[in-house]
């Protein structure tokens, strides 16, 4: 790859952000993640009327049919879910389920879900790392307490890792749960809401 053709700048991501929507050398910019601050960035490009590509979150489904194949559709769910901590912008946010095979479905999820190994990514058989900072974790933490508190029925769930990495960065392992719930929240992490329906969810 030609020198200048890719650039990589860490740091402050409000900082650089801003620099960017409103520095004439920069013809487009794109983000992927939450609304608030997607608006942010519309309020800095206009500046100089800049274009702009958002890929903003929302509140992706996982419906399952009663007509489902089971193994498939608990397959999908963890792929859709458990990738990457469930930190990726396209991991599904709730889950769907028709009430005949609701049971069926959250019984076998549940065995995957307990079966994945938390902890450091480089060792042998880890399934799944850390999130991204301790602010993540305790959302997560702030989001499963809400769910318990509004009725919520833990099915599984792993206890949960916080150490001090040897780096100058924390790595901050949550646990990974499956719950009996369904609330309108964006929550980015390893866990899972299910809830059952009687019809087909439009």
């Amino acid at each position: 790859m030609p020198k200048g053709v890719l650039n990589i700048l860490t740091g402050n991501s409000s900082a650089i952000g801003k620099v960017l929507c409103e520095h004439p050398a920069v013809r487009f910019v794109g983000f992927t993640g939450s609304t608030e601050v997607g608006k942010i960035l519309y309020q800095q490009a206009a500046v100089g009327v800049k274009k702009l590509g958002l890929e903003l979150g929302g509140n992706a489904p996982f419906v399952v049919f009663d007509d489902a194949d089971i193994d498939a559709a608990v397959d999908g769910a963890m792929v859709s879910k458990y990738r990457n901590m469930g930190q990726t912008c396209v991991c599904a946010n709730r889950i769907y389920a028709q009430d005949k095979i609701y049971d069926q479905f959250v019984e076998k999820l549940s065995k995957k879900v307990a079966a994945m190994k938390i902890g450091d990514g480089t060792e042998q058989g880890v399934t799944q790392g850390p999130l991204i900072n301790m602010a993540a974790v305790d959302k997560v933490e702030k989001h499963i307490a809400d769910a318990i508190k509004h009725g919520a029925k833990i099915v599984t769930a792993a206890s949960a890792i916080r150490s001090a990495a040897p780096s100058s960065s924390r790595r901050c392992w949550p646990t990974s749960r499956l719950m009996r719930w369904c609330r309108r929240k964006k929550p980015s992490g390893p866990w899972r809401r299910c809830s059952a329906s009687r019809t087909r969810p439009t």
